[in-house]
């Protein structure tokens, strides 16, 4: 079994390739309008989850300073 090595923005996740080529063998069944479809959610999608991943990283980061190190023991 083939693997892909997906790298994100804080991590890396392995998925095996069969699993990526039935999503494909699927998209591949769709019609036009199907397809254009989903890639309009898709990018939709992609567009979500990366601003997520992105205020997550900058929400932490604004939390882990010396001056709210107070704040750690209460």
């Amino acid at each position: 079994m083939a693997i892909l090595l997906l790298a994100g923005y804080t991590e890396f996740e392995v998925i095996p390739m069969d699993k990526i080529e039935k999503i494909f063998e699927e998209l591949d069944k769709l019609n036009k309008d199907e397809l254009n479809e989903f890639n309009e959610r898709y990018i939709e999608y992609i567009e979500n989850k990366g601003w997520l991943i992105l205020s997550e990283q900058t929400l932490f980061e604004d939390w882990d300073n010396e001056q709210d190190d107070a704040y750690n023991d209460l």
